[in-house]
């Protein structure tokens, strides 16, 4: 979740380093398949940290998030740490203002992230609009600090490709009528304007 550039090799720090700054305060991820991805890969590094609860999704919740499950229906994923951080994880494919808002006054930090199942700006424009002001009128109204943020997506398109094309993280066009090609291994993919070819709605 975090890379220091202090130093000439930038290094990940894993959720542990992150969470150890967060005693007793709940984190909570919440988003669409991009976020729940995000959430194993925090209990893989909080288990690999040997932190995460045992077992690791199959401890008591407590009646707050019970009740919050009811009322929202998400499926909360969760896992209380040594020093009483709390990881809690949710999703959902787009951003559902009133669910969100039951939520937030229960944790302390939020990340947010919202998009690859909108296929207009505007419907998106709109989503982003409404989570940040619930995010800024929720930390507006704590008696102590609270931390909102927003993940940015990823992206949904590589070269020569475009989105959602199968195997478009593998390939690449050489231009012109050249064939396409293997990237080699290790070799990042690289991003491009979508093609004509992509049907209308994939316009992320």
């Amino acid at each position: 979740p975090h890379l220091s550039r202090t130093t000439a090799s930038p290094h990940p720090r894993g959720f542990w380093d992150v969470l150890q700054l967060l005693p007793n305060r709940t984190v909570w991820l919440h988003g669409d398949s991009i976020m729940l991805q995000m959430c194993d890969a925090a209990l893989c590094s909080l288990m690999r940290a040997g932190v995460a609860s045992s077992p690791v999704l199959g401890g008591a919740r407590p009646p707050w998030m019970r009740k919050l499950q009811a009322d929202t229906t998400y499926n909360f994923l969760t896992t209380l740490l040594p020093n009483g951080a709390r990881l809690m994880c949710s999703g959902i494919g787009i951003f559902q203002r009133a669910n969100v808002e039951k939520v937030l006054p229960f944790v302390d930090v939020a990340v947010l992230n919202f998009g690859l199942h909108y296929h207009s700006a505007s419907h998106f424009e709109g989503a982003l609009r409404a989570a940040l002001l619930s995010l800024s009128a929720w930390r507006m109204g704590a008696p102590r600090t609270r931390l909102g943020l927003w993940r940015e997506g990823s992206a949904q398109h590589f070269k020569g490709t475009g989105s959602y094309t199968h195997g478009a993280e593998r390939r690449q066009h050489g231009g012109g009528a050249q064939a396409e090609e293997q990237l080699p291994r290790g070799r990042p993919c690289a991003c491009s304007p979508l093609g004509r070819d992509v049907p209308a709605g994939h316009n992320l």
